[in-house]
């Protein structure tokens, strides 16, 4: 039996929204995504609005609202089109390594000031009881598990671990650290510290 995460793939739990590439659907998403990150920088989420999206993608609001019906589909689409961006689920021939390049491509991510204010204000309003942006988080979340889950299943396949294990929890253990440094208590996130959370992590799996 392989070793079975707690979050699968669910790519069908989120109506992403999905373009030819190259065609003009795929040039107005992007440029769409592109006003999403620039508005969440410059307003936060609680002043995103529709009407400042549309001018700065160059594109009608009512675009935005048949393709993108709510805020947190219209933010979910972006994050999830980042991660899928500038996070790759690795595959080295390690769970070691695998963990360890993971953990290096977020620590490379949060070393980008935008993405640290982006995060920082929808952490801000989820804290103020923001439906809307719980909705958009667990959105995230559960996919970048799912995806993640597949490190779990490969490092079972060749018998590096054993039984089976929450892959959230697992995740979480590697990688909650990194953003709490990145974000709050700005403390230097360097080799060691990365050596450090992937030894903590493996203890947990092995």
């Amino acid at each position: 039996m392989r070793a079975m995460s707690s979050m699968r793939r669910a790519d069908g739990d989120l109506d992403r929204v999905k373009d030819r590439p190259g065609g003009r659907s795929s040039q107005i998403r992007e440029a769409v995504k592109a006003a999403v990150h620039e508005e969440l920088i410059a307003t936060g989420y609680a002043e995103l609005s529709y009407r400042n999206i549309a001018r700065r993608a160059g594109v009608d609001a009512s675009t935005l609202y048949r393709r993108w019906p709510t805020r947190p589909r219209l933010v979910a689409d972006l994050l999830l089109g980042l991660s899928d961006e500038f996070v790759t689920i690795p595959d080295t021939g390690t769970l070691e390594g695998d963990l360890t390049d993971l953990l290096q491509q977020i620590v490379q991510g949060l070393a980008d000031v935008r993405t640290r204010k982006v995060a920082l204000s929808l952490a801000i309003a989820a804290s103020d009881g923001d439906e809307e942006v719980t909705e958009v988080m667990r959105t995230f979340w559960h996919h970048r598990f799912a995806a993640a889950s597949v490190i779990l299943d490969r490092a079972y396949d060749r018998g590096e671990i054993a039984g089976s294990h929450p892959c959230d929890l697992i995740i979480e253990n590697l990688t909650t650290a990194a953003w709490f440094r990145a974000i709050f208590s700005q403390r230097p996130i360097d080799k060691t510290f990365v050596e450090k959370r992937v030894a903590a992590t493996l203890k947990l799996l092995t």
